[in-house]
């Protein structure tokens, strides 16, 4: 069907605001150096694979990869903690991410190894940091909630073991220490079965590295 003149200056239009909203995701000044700036990289990356024939598309794709590689970079510790001193956060940046993987499995393209690097290390803050009841410890901006561990596509032997409360899987340690974090997470004990939720928890946070979402609770 041939589409009339009004119909082919909107479709023009559309592309030509698509467009300009790209650009502005693309410009540094408007960038924000955080999880937000995460969720306008994810947005530019969705015009350059939706609309391929825009004339910057290819910058549009890169940019928004670049930026999504420097964000976890920098975001995350070496041992695979969120840096913004928030548990919830954890699972939410990585949840992120696996929109963006998704999106470029899409469209038949690899995620880039260093982000998949980085995901599979944020794994392992999850078992430990949630209580035995399931729920967040009210640290920095976290809310009270539960965090459900079938979230995880691919969940590492520890994981299994908190998802099947013992019956499968590695049972994890008792004790970590994240010194770049400054956490110190401790049970007295794994319990598996109906007794899981009767391990003793303690959270211990002592030191940052950002004031982003940081709350006067260090030593608790």
């Amino acid at each position: 069907k041939k589409k009339l003149p009004e119909e082919q200056d909107f479709i023009l239009g559309l592309y030509s605001n698509i467009d300009f909203h790209a650009q502005w995701l693309s410009d540094p000044i408007n960038y924000a150096d955080n999880n937000h700036g995460i969720m306008m990289d994810m947005a530019l990356l969705q015009i350059a694979l939706f609309y391929p024939f825009l004339d910057k598309a290819d910058f549009y794709y890169q940019t928004a990869i670049d930026r999504i590689s420097e964000r976890y970079r920098e975001d995350v510790t070496e041992l695979g903690v969120h840096k913004e001193n928030s548990p919830g956060y954890h699972p939410f940046v990585m949840e992120l991410l696996e929109v963006v993987f998704n999106m470029l499995r899409n469209y038949d393209k690899q995620p880039p190894q260093d982000l998949q690097d980085i995901f599979s290390g944020m794994k392992n803050y999850l078992v430990y940091v949630t209580k035995p009841n399931g729920y967040w410890p009210i640290i920095g901006d976290t809310q009270h909630g539960q965090y459900k561990f079938a979230q995880v596509k691919v969940p590492t032997p520890e994981i299994e073991w908190v998802m099947s409360q013992g019956s499968k899987g590695a049972k994890p340690d008792k004790t970590v220490y994240y010194p770049d974090a400054g956490y110190v997470i401790v049970r007295d004990k794994w319990y598996p079965g109906d007794d899981f939720e009767k391990s003793m928890f303690l959270d211990f946070t002592c030191g940052y590295t950002t004031s982003v979402l940081k709350h006067g609770d260090m030593l608790s």
